[in-house]
């Protein structure tokens, strides 16, 4: 729903896990809240440690919303590392519909922000507006409550970003299905030698792999590269999980995941 020249005390802009899980927690207590987004599913992988996220506020039990859990994570640099500490990855579809049940939304986009003393107020792509005494932009390194002039943010000052290329696969040899494989920094082609070198080759921008075995039998292998100004191309993220495991499996894959997240300038 749109709503015209309408009133809030919080606008959210943004219906990823933040603005959802921020939008709901208000909601819980009172605060009249309204969250501006189009309607979008989550496509990206979202995981925490389990003793951060055992007592959010998430609309259901945590142990509800998973796609998986972990007593062991694994993770390679020079030495491999198995650390004893609980990891979780969400069920995005579980998790959006258990935040999103009680928030009123609306299914617009916000093409910018007019700041007065007492309010701020959401142009939005209808043509309507939204009025709230607090906007919150939860749309990522986005600067759509700022000026942009001030933030230095134009077409030629691109921020940088992370990007994963990842296939969900029946199984892997490269994931073992007790233990979550947070990172592996080692490069593709040193995958095969225990005493292959963290980070890149010839001045390669480093990346890391990340799989984890699911509990409905499923498995996620994945190319990340954590950060990279300008973006570190998807493409070359699949050559590299291809070289990683010794084939490209994208034809054959049950789904392939493309991860791009801004995190602004460095």
């Amino acid at each position: 729903m749109t709503m015209a020249d309408d009133h809030v005390d919080v606008a959210v802009v943004g219906a990823g896990p933040a603005g959802l899980s921020l939008a709901h927690s208000l909601q819980s207590r009172g605060v009249a809240v309204r969250v501006v987004a189009p309607e979008s599913p989550w496509h990206a992988t979202y995981g925490a440690w389990r003793s951060d996220v055992d007592g959010c506020e998430l609309g259901a039990p945590l142990d509800s919303m998973l796609r998986g859990a972990w007593d062991t994570v694994r993770v390679v640099g020079h030495g491999e590392h198995l650390l004893r500490r609980g990891y979780v990855v969400f069920d995005n579809e579980r998790m959006q519909r258990a935040l999103g049940a009680e928030v009123e939304m609306v299914r617009d986009t916000a093409l910018g922000a007019e700041h007065d003393i007492e309010h701020t107020t959401l142009r939005l792509a209808s043509g309507s507006s939204l009025q709230a005494r607090l906007a919150i932009d939860a749309t990522g390194s986005g600067v759509l409550l700022a000026h942009r002039a001030v933030a230095g943010i134009g077409a030629e000052n691109v921020g940088g970003a992370q990007t994963a290329y990842g296939l969900v696969v029946g199984s892997s040899p490269h994931v073992q299905p007790e233990v979550f494989t947070l990172m592996d920094w080692r490069h593709p082609d040193a995958e095969s030698s225990n005493a292959g070198a963290p980070g890149s080759k010839s001045g390669a921008h480093a990346t890391f792999f990340y799989g984890a075995c699911f509990t409905d039998g499923s498995t996620l292998v994945e190319e990340t590269s954590l950060y990279a100004r300008p973006p570190h191309d998807i493409a070359d993220l699949r050559r590299r999980l291809a070289a990683r495991l010794g084939s490209d499996f994208t034809d054959t894959a049950r789904a392939v995941e493309r991860v791009h997240i801004p995190m602004g300038r460095s």
